[in-house]
């Protein structure tokens, strides 16, 4: 029956677990489970997957080198700003090279956050 994974445990006795969803372990021989799973319930997607909606894994895509470029471009850019902008030489004056890492630190932040923004996909309801 679907949404049940069995084990054979040999001699005719079988180990049966409940899936989380009929979908994860469709209704088949002992074992069975949805496209790109694994394991007992069929619980994890094989390495280098992930979970989609309708119980199966998908393969991960490439990764995306975009956002690394744009923090290294961004974070030099930001520091020959800063250090032209700084009077004073930034080996003597601790309180600038602390404000460089702090900026620095927020800029990579920032756009972590709108990378992983950017792979969302999102179905906003429309307005009431």
């Amino acid at each position: 029956e679907g949404g049940y994974w069995a084990e054979d445990l040999g001699s005719g006795e079988y180990s049966v677990l409940q899936c989380r969803t009929p979908f994860e372990c469709p209704r088949g021989t002992p074992e069975l489970c949805a496209p790109n799973r694994q394991g007992p319930a069929c619980n994890n997607c094989l390495p280098n997957h992930y979970p989609t909606t309708a119980g199966a894994c998908s393969a991960c895509g490439s990764f995306d080198w975009l956002p690394f470029y744009a923090v290294l471009v961004c974070t030099w850019a930001l520091v020959s700003l800063l250090i032209t902008r700084v009077n004073a030489e930034l080996s003597n004056s601790n309180l600038n090279k602390l404000t460089i890492a702090a900026v620095a630190n927020q800029l990579c932040f920032v756009i972590q956050t709108f990378s992983t923004i950017r792979q969302l996909h999102i179905r906003w309801p429309e307005p009431v």
